[in-house]
């Protein structure tokens, strides 16, 4: 009788064990797999190029934030605190990717609807600084109506914001004063420099001097 139950009280024992080592073995296996896929994850964020960006105008902290090559214009403005009461987005893309040295400046209510109330809704925040994260949504329709006989203006009534790092020659040649041979100038540069950095850039372009450049700055945008 002894015997029996010895005989039982070591297969239950010998049981339970084999569990044990069965669940240990299987708990060590989800650990090493988090760990893994935590190295994985680590291992992507630091592949990806980080640079930055300055954060303007409506925002709780405005400055300069590191960003990486995945975020958007909107992850730019959580990092800077988020928008401010007065903040209106109406003139922003906040889905645009952001780019090295990017500029976002975040404007006002009243400021939009200053820009898309006039004829000139240039996107410049201050002289010759472009805000990178700002999209033309002012209503062009009234261009459009113009008799067909009317050529080029020297205003903008008559154009629209051209972006000079994607625009093709014949949009390049809606520009006040640039003619075909000046737009293949243009792209020629862009090929060969890389995109433009600001608009001033274009002063670069031979043939493009100070007095085209004060005709087109409100023109364009990079």
């Amino acid at each position: 009788m002894f015997i029996l139950f010895l005989a039982i009280s070591l297969f239950i024992y010998i049981n339970n064990s084999t569990k044990t080592v069965k669940t240990v073995t299987k708990a060590n296996e989800v650990v090493s797999k988090n760990d893994k896929d935590a190295k994985e994850d680590n291992e992507e964020e630091q592949e990806l190029k980080t640079f930055y960006v300055d954060v303007k105008g409506q925002v709780n902290n405005p400055g300069v934030y590191l960003v990486n090559e995945k975020n958007i214009v909107n992850d730019a403005i959580e990092f800077a605190g988020g928008l401010t009461k007065d903040a209106d987005t109406k003139c922003i893309n906040l889905s645009k990717k952001l780019e090295e040295e990017m500029v976002i400046y975040i404007y006002s209510s009243k400021e939009t609807k200053s820009m898309t109330s006039t004829k000139t809704n240039s996107n410049l925040i201050c002289d010759n600084v472009v805000n990178n994260a700002y999209q033309n949504v002012q209503n062009q329709t009234s261009t459009s109506n113009q008799n067909s006989s009317n050529t080029k203006s020297d205003t903008n009534e008559s154009v629209g914001i051209i972006n000079i790092n994607t625009a093709d020659v014949d949009t390049l040649t809606k520009l006040t004063g640039i003619g075909e041979s000046k737009a293949k100038d243009i792209i020629n540069y862009r090929n060969q420099n890389g995109l433009f950095k600001s608009i001033e850039e274009i002063k670069n372009v031979s043939g493009i001097g100070d007095s085209t450049y004060s005709k087109i700055k409100d023109q364009i945008t990079v």
